[in-house]
């Protein structure tokens, strides 16, 4: 009977959602099994804004030349048994076992194999594993790049390319914040008051009809172009009122950094209006991922692959993950994943059978650096 490997189970089980700390307690099983099971390693645990972090290498400081990158926070599941693991057909079935501690788990293992199978080889290699990339990654692997130093000349994140697929490029994203300002009366006589909301919304959609304008509309087909998306509108809190204050968050996807640059310009002329108390902030900014498919790390990861008769075909895609943290340092990136369900639906799933088999490639393709 196939099982589950025993700390693949033990990741799955835990509740890691942001609510009172939750994200953190995978975090705590990582760093204890490798102080039950691993002398050899170097271990750093960091702490930014409630959010933990860890690192564990075989090297004592932190530029790398290999860094495998992985998140365990998950996104909340309102379906019942969500993280109470279990096999059907071959396939692990769990709150984050496609995004994603199926393959922090096979990381966490091909790492093991390194360590304990050292060669001549002086390659500096370390499990970066954070807590916080569902809700933007700043305080997990942003703050060990930005405030701890870390560096790496090749990055491995499979936290995409679902199915055997390599990932080319993954979008930028920008989020901002506009706040509203206007003048409160009774809903009776609103010609005596300025209503925020109306005011915010106007503005919202001019600037939406110049960026449909500017950059088209994403389709399924078609959708490596800048999206914007109005995540949340607020004002108001009864019918007899006319609001003085409104905000709205939107998030704005990107290709290039001369796309952020042209949407920075309009977003000024649209929300930064003294004249109309109107003011926007970033809430979050990310780089687009560009993936150099020539680099010759990626290239043995492709031939790896291709070995175990694994084809990688090639994709952009629209989110975004932990290797943009990456980009600027100008490291190598590689983000591939083997047989998943998508992410972030009820029963999320991985093939156990092919989580093993990519274990066993990220080994191999470690061997090759």
């Amino acid at each position: 009977m196939i099982q589950i490997p025993y700390l693949l189970q033990k990741l799955l089980a835990a509740e890691t959602v942001h609510i009172d700390g939750k994200q953190n307690q995978a975090i705590e099983i990582i760093h204890e099994y490798f102080k039950l099971n691993h002398e050899n390693v170097f271990i750093t645990r960091t702490q930014n804004n409630s959010i933990q972090s860890i690192i564990i290498s075989n090297h004592d400081n932190h530029s790398y030349d290999l860094v495998l990158v992985g998140h365990v926070d998950v996104v909340d599941a309102s379906y019942p048994n969500a993280f109470e693991p279990f096999i059907k057909d071959g396939k692990v079935y769990a709150r984050g076992a496609s995004d994603m501690k199926g393959t922090v788990w096979a990381m966490i293992k091909a790492f093991e194999q390194r360590i304990n199978n050292q060669s001549d080889s002086n390659l500096k290699v370390a499990l970066l594993i954070s807590s916080d990339e569902e809700i933007g990654g700043m305080n997990g692997i942003g703050y060990l790049v930005n405030n701890i130093g870390v560096k790496a000349k090749v990055a491995f994140v499979p936290d995409g390319g679902d199915n055997w697929k390599l990932v080319t490029g993954e979008k930028g994203t920008l989020h901002i914040n506009i706040d509203s300002k206007g003048l409160a009366s009774h809903g009776s006589r609103p010609w005596l008051g300025e209503h925020a909301g109306e005011k915010l919304i106007n503005q919202i959609m001019k600037f939406q009809t110049w960026f449909k304008d500017r950059y088209g509309v994403a389709t399924l087909q078609d959708n490596w172009i800048p999206t914007a998306n109005i995540g949340s509108i607020n004002f108001g809190q009864s019918a007899n009122k006319v609001p003085e204050l409104a905000s709205a968050k939107i998030d704005l996807r990107f290709t290039s950094s001369n796309q952020l640059e042209d949407i920075k310009l309009k977003l000024n002329e649209f929300f930064n209006v003294p004249e109309l108390d109107l003011s926007f902030s970033e809430i979050a900014l990310g780089s687009p991922t560009e993936v150099d498919t020539s680099a010759i790390s990626v290239q043995k990861w492709i031939d790896v692959c291709k070995e175990a008769n694994r084809e990688l075909t090639t994709q952009t895609t629209s989110g975004a993950s932990d290797a943009r943290w990456f980009t600027d340092m100008g490291a190598d990136i590689v983000i591939s994943k083997p047989t998943c369900s998508a992410i972030h639906i009820d029963d999320e799933w991985i093939d156990l059978e092919e989580l093993n088999l990519f274990k066993s490639l990220i080994t191999k393709w470690i061997n090759t650096l």
